[in-house]
């Protein structure tokens, strides 16, 4: 075990933050595994990875002499340590942010059952690879790139990406102050009448054992007000093909909200209907829920681009592609 006692000069920051600088090239997914594993302390005791050091504060280090050394030196676990190769697909990018668009099967996030890396791994490891020099920049003040809107493990598209704290901020800021507009492509089981638009309004509840949630009309305690539009593109017998405005960003919220008017996604596991999902991956070989963050609507003065988005051409392929198209 090693220990780091925490100077004037270093309080203040987070010690996820502190600890990314302290230890040159650790990931961060492994970082966040070794809070859960108790393999990193603050002052004897469990942490999150969001506390703020004080000065004189204890960080025990429960690594052997020879990892501690590899991670300080630089020569520790890599970046990308996935079996998967995949590549990033950047949308967009400047030198303040990056629009990439994720694939399905891939969380954004570490969590407690994620041993793979993460999109934010594989975004972390392509600007360090380039070189990229806001990003060399904020890594010495203790920021790393941050993701500004999330997307479930098995949702394609659009995610946003601060290089800096400052646009990260700014971004975070917009997107709760609803000034970006984010729009998904959806197919949904049965028919809607087409070119049919409406609002969805109700209020989320989430079911924690379970990971899934449910809309209901009225507000109760752990409940959050959720709203959704949609427009129908396309109507055949058996599907409707969406576009969905997301107006609140609440987990689960458009696959709940389409699962709460009897239409819910194809493909989707958890609020889907199975004999339905059976069909589509028989016949058209789907292995994932049939939602695509496909566009976002920026405000003037983010980028030099307002909107930004995937091509439809894009979204599906092969014999679905020509199903949908």
């Amino acid at each position: 075990m090693k220990e780091i006692t925490i100077n004037s000069r270093d309080k203040g920051q987070r010690i996820d933050k502190y600890l990314s600088k302290y230890f040159s090239e650790l990931p961060t997914s492994f970082l966040y595994k070794m809070f859960r594993k108790k393999n990193i302390k603050l002052n004897s005791k469990k942490i999150e990875g969001n506390e703020i050091l004080q000065e004189k504060d204890l960080i025990e280090v429960f690594f052997k002499d020879e990892t501690f050394n590899k991670f300080k030196n630089g020569e520790g676990a890599p970046l990308y340590n996935s079996t998967r190769d995949i590549e990033l697909n950047v949308v967009y990018e400047d030198k303040n942010m990056m629009v990439v668009n994720k694939e399905d099967n891939l969380s954004v996030h570490s969590n407690e059952d994620e041993e793979e890396n993460t999109l934010i791994d594989i975004v972390t490891k392509y600007l360090h690879d380039k070189n990229d020099e806001e990003y060399l920049k904020s890594k010495e003040t203790g920021f790393m790139p941050a993701l500004c809107n999330r997307l479930d493990r098995n949702t394609k598209g659009i995610v946003l990406i601060g290089k800096n704290y400052i646009t990260t901020k700014t971004i975070n800021e917009m997107i709760k102050n609803r000034e970006i507009e984010k729009y998904y492509i959806a197919v949904v089981s049965g028919k809607l009448p087409e070119y049919e638009e409406k609002t969805l309004r109700g209020f989320i509840m989430k079911n924690t054992k379970t990971n899934t949630s449910v809309i209901i009309e009225r507000e109760i305690e752990g409940s959050k007000y959720a709203e959704t539009r949609y427009k129908v593109l396309k109507s055949h017998d058996d599907y409707s093909i969406l576009e969905i405005n997301l107006i609140t960003g609440r987990g689960h919220q458009i696959r709940a909200h389409m699962k709460s008017i009897g239409h819910p996604i194809i493909g989707d596991s958890k609020y889907g209907e199975n004999a339905v999902n059976r069909l589509f991956k028989r016949n058209y070989n789907v292995k994932t829920q049939l939602l695509y963050a496909y566009k976002i609507v920026l405000p003037k003065g983010l980028c030099v681009k307002q909107e930004i988005k995937i091509s439809f051409d894009d979204i599906f392929s092969g014999k679905l592609n020509e199903l949908l198209g």
